[in-house]
């Protein structure tokens, strides 16, 4: 009979090789560090595939050896239609230095691919992230998102599809959450979101695309509001968000962000979760001047600071 002592000695010997976890060094998985003590982690894919329409670039805010907590997120999301456009190759800055880290992705476009296809790609990489989170450094209760265009429709179908896996529009099931990656236990929610300029009702785009695309036409029985973000506010578990919209805007007119405005105020009323609609008067579709530019930037950086650090001297 093995005497107690020796067992529980081994036991002990034992333990912390159980224990010990795999989790990759910044430099095993392949970042870099760069200038201004900044550390990126460029062309990952987050759908377990070669296809860099499902990759992301990451920046942090620190030297790759001297990553040694972990950093809120802010992620953007690119525009161009649903039919073009990269992500970042540069970080946005002002946020690295305001303690968050920062991604860019990409995800599958027209009209190899349609909605929800890309919808499920940028839930695929904030699952991604949840996964990845101490091989990456990212602190997953505090994640936040922005793009412009399509990419700010992009951002308010995740705000207001926020922890929900289908939602029935006019009768019709849809799947918003898909199944792709590796990481589907993971959560897609998000903190926070901003809308750059991106649409509100689908079918109101018809009027300039008749003749070139079929679902426009009057015999034509696809679902629009399967396809607007205003279809799904109120159908996710809500966050603060934020609309910036140029009233000379002749892409996306201004009515749109008016839409939205309007329908989450009366969502949600007594401004619980927040809402903010920032016009920029006679302001187009983001070509604006570098004043315009850097007073919405300092806007964004304020709106994940109080809403995503949850810091409310910041306004």
């Amino acid at each position: 009979m093995l005497n107690n002592k020796v067992v529980f000695a081994a036991i002990l010997l034992l333990f912390p090789i159980l224990s010990c976890t795999s989790t990759k060094t910044l430099v095993e998985i392949g970042c870099q560090e760069y200038d201004n003590n900044i550390t990126g982690c460029l062309d990952k894919n987050y759908a377990d595939n070669t296809n860099n329409r499902q990759s992301l670039n990451l920046w942090l805010p620190c030297k790759i050896n001297e990553c040694n907590k972990k950093f809120p997120l802010i992620i953007h999301i690119h525009g161009g239609g649903f039919a073009v456009g990269e992500k970042m190759e540069h970080p946005n800055f002002d946020l690295l230095r305001a303690g968050f880290a920062f991604s860019s992705i990409n995800y599958r476009l027209i009209p190899e691919n349609n909605f929800p296809d890309y919808l499920h790609d940028a839930k695929a990489a904030i699952r991604w992230f949840r996964g990845n989170s101490e091989e990456v450094k990212i602190d997953t209760a505090k994640i936040g998102i922005y793009g412009e265009s399509a990419g700010g429709a992009l951002t308010s179908y995740l705000a207001f599809t926020n922890g929900v896996n289908e939602v029935e529009i006019d009768g019709n099931i849809i799947d918003v959450e898909g199944n792709i990656g590796s990481n589907k236990n993971e959560s897609s929610e998000i903190n926070g979101a901003i809308n750059y300029f991106g649409h509100a009702d689908s079918e109101m785009f018809c009027d300039l695309k008749k003749g070139l695309d079929p679902n426009c036409e009057d015999t034509s029985d696809f679902c629009h509001s399967c396809t607007s973000p205003i279809s799904y506010i109120g159908n996710g578990s809500s966050v603060p968000y934020m609309i910036i919209h140029g009233t000379d805007d002749n892409v996306v007119p201004y009515i749109h962000g008016e839409m939205l405005n309007d329908k989450f105020k009366k969502m949600y009323p007594n401004n619980n979760p927040e809402l903010t609609f920032i016009t920029v008067e006679n302001g187009t579709h983001g070509m604006w001047d570098r004043k315009t530019f850097d007073e919405l930037n300092r806007i964004t950086k304020n709106f994940f600071s109080r809403n995503i650090l949850i810091n409310n001297d910041f306004n």
